[in-house]
């Protein structure tokens, strides 16, 4: 079953004052990282700026990723990979992801959807 994790990322002001050859650096070692994530079975689909323009489009990130990869294990070697890379330090950062599912079941479950408990 494959898995996959969608992410979400805008600048933090730590990158933006970062001189032009530390952000050079960072990205030329994010490139290794990513070609080493290559080698383990994990893929990025593309990268790719937000569409702002797009209908209901969620304005709080800037850019957005797509990785898939064959394991829970796997799942879990990229996002450590992501947090020893720095990566957070420099930018704000969401994750979403998950299996695929037929969406038939997904769109299903909404049916018995509860209020949640306080």
């Amino acid at each position: 079953m494959k898995h996959y994790v969608v992410e979400h990322w805008s600048y933090k002001s730590a990158w933006l004052e970062l001189e032009e050859t530390r952000r050079q650096e960072f990205i030329a070692n994010i490139g290794e990282v990513t070609g080493e994530l290559s080698r383990q079975g994990i893929r990025t689909l593309g990268f790719g700026e937000v569409d702002k323009g797009l209908d209901q489009a969620h304005k709080g990130f800037d850019f957005w990723s797509i990785w898939e990869m064959d394991t829970l294990q796997a799942r879990d070697a990229f996002l450590k990979a992501v947090a020893e890379s720095g990566w957070y330090q420099y930018f704000e950062h969401a994750n979403t992801g998950g299996v695929i599912d037929e969406p038939a079941k997904v769109l299903a479950s909404h049916i018995k959807a509860k209020p949640a408990e306080n």
